[in-house]
């Protein structure tokens, strides 16, 4: 089966180390702007939001916004876990490292990387891992040096070897995944047809949503989803998997702007963050009753 992604990925909850980033920038960021927003995720101890803007890392503490010093890199398919971050893309101007990035690894927040595999072959847009258990999923989009055909792939070692999942139950073109923060084998599908579950590495899921086309996931330490869709009257709800119940969240979205990136705080999961299309970036402490913009078109908004 070819995948089609046609969304950026969005990542469940996700950590960066543990280090405050305040070793790293005590400075309120000189960019005051981003290009692209491509991915969120928290830090293990839950106080700080990472965002890969393109050029970098950026990071909002406190109310504030931060740059992560190092190479700026362009991280695609970002997946931050507990002891650090996963990504893919491309590296920074006059870097060192070959283009495309393949699969890295940083635990000091971006200034320095590890390469772990497939370095100057492939640019993994998709690229989703479990916070706390390290299972890495990829979307390839075709074949390479270890992956003989495209399709969603996992490894449970760091990329040292890969399982290419079967992925039963699911034909439409996948436009959202992420994976459950303490079971890697647990992991979720957004389509353009709803929603998928698998707790079998993928092999197999199961539909769990409506027919709606999702453009974002999260997957709570419960195992519950939060789904952002393109309908325009219900853009964020949560599914309560056991009982099939769905509440809708109330989100102050414009009616032409999309979710495409959820985080849930690792510590306080009753704050959640969300990222737009439209670069807009809003931050609940209370899972929805009341929310703040800490973006606003790509413009930072510092308190």
């Amino acid at each position: 089966m070819i995948l089609t992604l046609l969304l950026s990925v969005s990542i469940i909850t996700a950590a960066c180390s543990s280090n405050s980033a305040k070793e790293h920038a005590g400075h309120t960021s000189n960019s005051s702007v981003f290009m692209h927003v491509h991915g969120l995720g928290y830090s293990g101890d839950g106080e700080r939001l990472f965002v890969p803007v393109h050029h970098g890392l950026s990071v909002y503490e406190g109310g504030a916004w931060n740059e992560v010093p190092g190479e700026k890199h362009d991280y695609m398919g970002f997946a931050p876990i507990d002891k650090g971050f996963y990504s893919s893309g491309h590296p920074a101007p006059g870097s060192d490292y070959k283009d495309p990035l393949g699969i890295v690894k940083s635990t000091d927040e971006g200034v320095s990387l590890e390469i772990l595999s497939l370095e100057g072959e492939v640019d993994f847009h998709g690229l989703a891992a479990s916070f706390r258990d390290h299972t890495i999923y990829v979307l390839n989009p075709g074949p390479n040096s270890i992956m003989e055909e495209g399709g969603l792939y996992y490894s449970l070692d760091e990329t040292k070897t890969w399982t290419r999942s079967n992925m039963e139950g699911v034909t439409d073109p996948i436009t959202a995944f992420a994976v459950h923060p303490t079971d890697g084998s647990i992991i979720a599908l957004g389509t353009t047809t709803g929603a998928y579950l698998s707790n079998d590495y993928g092999q197999s899921f199961t539909k769990v949503s409506m027919d709606e086309s999702v453009t974002a996931l999260a997957i709570s330490d419960d195992g519950d989803l939060l789904i952002g869709t393109e309908e325009a009257d219900a853009p964020l709800v949560e599914l309560y998997v056991e009982s099939g119940q769905i509440i809708e969240i109330d989100i102050p979205l414009d009616s032409e702007d999309a979710i495409y990136y959820m985080a849930i705080n690792p510590v306080n999961p009753s704050e959640i963050t969300v990222a737009t299309a439209n670069k807009n970036i809003y931050l609940t402490p209370d899972n929805g009753t009341t929310w703040k913009q800490i973006a606003d078109n790509g413009e930072m908004i510092n308190e």
